[in-house]
C-alpha cells in the first residue's frame, strides 16, 4: 500500500509539474521572439542612421584614412536615379552574401558592409546565443523612397553559412527622403538684399543655361542695381533670351525676407536649428571663424560626400582648389558669412545666413551650380557663377535624412 502511495503521489507530482515545464517552454520561447523582433528593429534604427551618414570600410566603421574608394554606406548600397529613385545593384544570384549584417558581442555589435571588393565578410559569432541582424535594401519605386527590410534572430553561429539564422523575426518599413534642398533657387545668383560689384572688380559673369530655371540674378533690394554694376555685369541666360530679361530685380517679397529666419525657412523648408541637426548634417563649429585649413571644415568635406555641410559661423575659403565634383557636389550651408579668398572652383551650392564676400584675391574663381545669400553678396574682383542643373537636381533629388515612412511598419511571416 506504501508503495502504492507513492506511486500515486508521484503521478499526482508529475501532472502538478507540468504546468510548470509548459510555462518554461513558453517564456523561453517569448525571450528568443523578443529578442528577435528587438534585433529586427534595432536593425531598422541602424540602417536609417547609416543611410544618412559618411564613408564607410568592410567593418561598416569610418576609416582612418579615407580615400575616394571608400563609399557611403548610401551609395554602397543604392544607386541614384535622374528620376530621384533609387536602384540597387546586385552581385549574383546569392543576394543575401552583399547584405549588411550585424551580431551582439561582448564588446558591442559587431558588423560587416561587403561590396564587390569585399563580397563574403564573415562575422565571428559568439560560442552563445547572440542577437543579430542582417538589412536588404531594396528600390521603393518612387523617388526618394526605400524599402529595408531586415531578419532579426536572438542566436546565430559560426556553424551557420553567412547570412543565414535559425529562428528570426522579419520587419519591413519604407524610407522617405527629406530632402536637404527642396526648393531650387531659380538664380544662379541670388541675393536676399543687393549685388554689389566694388572696386577694383572688372565684370560679373552669371550664366544660367538652364531653360527651366532661366534667372541669372535675383535679389531683393528695393533700390535698383547701381549703374556701376550694371555696366559691368555679363548675364547670360538661355539660348535666345535677352541679358536683361534673365535677372529678377528689386523683388519687395523677398527684399521682406531678406536677413530674417522666414528667408531660411523659405528655401530649406524648416528652421535652421532643426536643419542643423539633421542626421545628414555635419555639424562644424566655426564661431570663431574657420577657413579652409580648419581641420574640423577640411575633414567633413574629405569624409562625408553627398552630406551637408554646415558652417555654424562664418567661413573664409582661402585655399585654392576644387571643392566639390560633378558626381557629388558641395552643400555648404553657413549660418553666417562665406567668404572667397583664393582662386577656387566650387562645384555644387553654397548658401550664408549672411553675406556672400567675393574678395580681391579670389580673382579667376568660379562657383558651378549656385549661390545663395540672405543678405548681400559683394564682389571685389571679377565673378563667375555658372548654374549646373545637373548639380542642382543631384543635391535637390539625392542630398537629405531618411525617416520613416509612417504607417509602412510591418511583420513578414516567418519562420
Amino acid at each position: 500500500m506504501v508503495m502504492v502511495l507513492f506511486f500515486v503521489m508521484a503521478m499526482v507530482a508529475a501532472y502538478t509539474n507540468r504546468n510548470l515545464l509548459y510555462e518554461q517552454r513558453m517564456s523561453i520561447n517569448n525571450f528568443r521572439a523578443t529578442a528577435a523582433m528587438s534585433a529586427a528593429d534595432a536593425g531598422i534604427d541602424w540602417a536609417i542612421a547609416m543611410l544618412s551618414g559618411a564613408r564607410v570600410d568592410a567593418n561598416c566603421m569610418a576609416p582612418a584614412a579615407p580615400v575616394a574608394a571608400d563609399l557611403s554606406f548610401r551609395d554602397r548600397y543604392t544607386i541614384l536615379q535622374p528620376d530621384g529613385t533609387y536602384s540597387v545593384p546586385k552581385w549574383g544570384a546569392a543576394n543575401s552574401l552583399f547584405t549588411p549584417s550585424c551580431v551582439m558581442t561582448n564588446a558591442g555589435w559587431t558588423c560587416k558592409c561587403p561590396d564587390l571588393a569585399v563580397p563574403q565578410p564573415a562575422l565571428a559569432f559568439p560560442a552563445n546565443s547572440a542577437p543579430t541582424f542582417q538589412v536588404e535594401i531594396d528600390s521603393g519605386g518612387m523617388p526618394g523612397l526605400l524599402k529595408v527590410d531586415v531578419r532579426g534572430s536572438h542566436e546565430s553561429s559560426t556553424a551557420m553559412a553567412f547570412g543565414e539564422f535559425g529562428n528570426y523575426n522579419r520587419v519591413r518599413v519604407n524610407l522617405a527622403l527629406v530632402r536637404a534642398l527642396s526648393v531650387l533657387p531659380v538664380a544662379a545668383l541670388t541675393a536676399g538684399n543687393a549685388i554689389a560689384m566694388n572696386p577694383p572688380a572688372t565684370v560679373l559673369t552669371v550664366s544660367n543655361p538652364d531653360p527651366k530655371s532661366g534667372f541669372t540674378i535675383h535679389y531683393g533690394n528695393a533700390n535698383p542695381m547701381p549703374a556701376a554694376t550694371l555696366d559691368i555685369a555679363n548675364l547670360l541666360g538661355p539660348a535666345g533670351t535677352l541679358a536683361e530679361n534673365t535677372s529678377i530685380a528689386q523683388d519687395a517679397a523677398l527684399g521682406l525676407l531678406s536677413n530674417t529666419p522666414q528667408f531660411f525657412q523659405s528655401m530649406f523648408g524648416m528652421d535652421a536649428a532643426t536643419y542643423s541637426r539633421q542626421p545628414a548634417s555635419v555639424f562644424v563649429d566655426c564661431a570663431g571663424g574657420c577657413t579652409s585649413a580648419t581641420p574640423a571644415f577640411a575633414t567633413a568635406v574629405a569624409n562625408n560626400p553627398g552630406r551637408i555641410v554646415w558652417i555654424d559661423g562664418s567661413i573664409d575659403l582661402n585655399s585654392a582648389g576644387t571643392l566639390g565634383s560633378a558626381v557629388q557636389p558641395l552643400m555648404l550651408v553657413a549660418s553666417g558669412d562665406v567668404a572667397l579668398s583664393a582662386q577656387i572652383t566650387v562645384n555644387g551650392f553654397i548658401y550664408s545666413g549672411r553675406d556672400v564676400l567675393w574678395n580681391a584675391t579670389a580673382a579667376g574663381s568660379l562657383v558651378r551650380g549656385a549661390v545663395v545669400a540672405s543678405r548681400d553678396f559683394v564682389g571685389a574682383s571679377p565673378v563667375t557663377v555658372a548654374y549646373d542643373a545637373d548639380m542642382m537636381e543631384r543635391i535637390n533629388r539625392g542630398y537629405g535624412s531618411f525617416v520613416r515612412q509612417p504607417g509602412s511598419w510591418q511583420v513578414v511571416p516567418t519562420r
